[in-house]
């Protein structure tokens, strides 16, 4: 229970599986008659996870920088979370650089909105001023709404499981 809690979910489900003889991954085994539910796969296959999308917080990480060769750019991506419209005012993440999204070009033209998780190019007014232009010089950068800022850190909390039998080392690669 209490390594539930730390997940953040509202729903956890347990299913005992057997990694050595596949009980309970496709097909249901016999060595646990206690347990009554789906196997792994026909679980993985019906579980709900449309109404855990986030559409409110924006968070657009820039996976490519494209330039044509009159010297525009379009930033290209897959949105992570959120919306984004064109005339939408942006902010570039790290450098804290005011923009405003002119045009969302999708895989199949340009369309007026996009959300998570689809694949889209965002191209910016004003992207030879420096002040647009010098921001989004990198892939990895990530645009966000100004109300909305994603939060920066340096630092990682992570829960790792360990599948050796040596120990982990601290350091060690």
């Amino acid at each position: 229970a209490g390594f539930a809690a730390r997940l953040e979910t509202s729903e956890v489900t347990f299913l005992p599986v057997s990694a050595l003889t596949g009980e309970n991954v496709v097909r249901r085994g016999e060595s646990a008659p206690w347990y009554q539910g789906p196997p792994l796969l026909e679980h993985l296959e019906s579980v709900h996870v449309a109404s855990d999308r986030n559409l409110v917080d924006l968070r657009f990480p820039v996976q490519c920088v494209l330039r044509s060769p009159d010297g525009g750019r379009a930033y290209a991506g897959t949105i992570a979370s959120g919306v984004v419209r064109a005339g939408d005012a942006v902010v570039v993440l790290p450098a804290g650089r005011p923009a405003r999204v002119a045009r969302i070009l999708g895989p199949s033209g340009e369309v007026r909105e996009a959300f998570a998780p689809m694949a889209v190019a965002v191209l910016l007014e004003d992207v030879a001023a420096p002040h647009v232009g010098l921001a989004l010089e990198q892939d990895g950068d990530v645009l966000c709404h100004p109300g909305n800022l994603a939060s920066l850190s340096r630092d990682l909390e992570a829960m790792l499981v360990w599948m050796d039998e040596r120990p982990l080392e601290p350091g060690r690669t």
